[in-house]
């Protein structure tokens, strides 16, 4: 039989891997619920509800090494990915071309609208509001300016499904055309 010293080396062989291996495994377990935590801070830093947040997950993987994947409400079928910024500890890159309607600047987008305005000529630029803000579904009730979204001939109804659309209304003041739009009294 085995003497004590052997039966403590080879307890000793056998736990030492187990253990590194549930050291290692727990490590990373805090890491990927780390990563999810500040998924979600950034989120709702950059002004996304709690509630338009249906889930996200972080996984260990080849290519990023840390994806984060994060479902909104509007679409729960669909998973954006992100991966941690390695030189911005808190911020996250989205991998995909599509960015969710969530994470949209509209202030930023309302900015470059009055300053394309004011570019042609237009003064006295107000903002008055959204006059149209929904999300496209499959086979739901939309608004006149949403179905003709929907029935442009350049229009791709599977790139428009869950997308949000917004257009914006604006009071203006053009002096050119202005003077063009007064009846000319002789």
């Amino acid at each position: 039989m085995f003497s004590t010293a052997k039966r403590k080396i080879a307890l000793a062989l056998i736990l030492v891997p187990v253990l590194s291996a549930a050291v290692l495994y727990l490590l990373l377990q805090l890491k990927l619920d780390g990563f999810e935590r500040d998924m979600r801070i950034y989120l709702t830093d950059h002004g996304v509800a709690e509630s338009e947040i249906v889930g996200i997950e972080a996984k260990r993987s080849m290519l990023p090494t840390y994806p984060v994947y994060v479902r909104f409400d509007h679409d729960p079928n669909r998973a954006y990915t992100f991966k941690p910024d390695e030189e911005q500890p808190g911020n996250f890159v989205l991998l995909e071309s599509r960015i969710p309607p969530q994470l949209v600047d509209r202030e930023a987008q309302n900015a470059e609208y009055a300053a394309f305005l004011e570019a042609y000529g237009f003064t006295d630029v107000k903002r008055l509001g959204m006059t149209d803000s929904s999300v496209l579904a499959e086979n739901a009730a939309a608004s006149k300016l949403l179905q003709s979204y929907r029935s442009a001939p350049e229009a791709d109804s599977a790139a428009l499904y869950g997308q949000r659309v917004n257009t914006y209304k604006f009071s203006v003041d053009h002096p050119q055309l202005r003077k063009q739009l007064v009846p000319c009294q002789h």
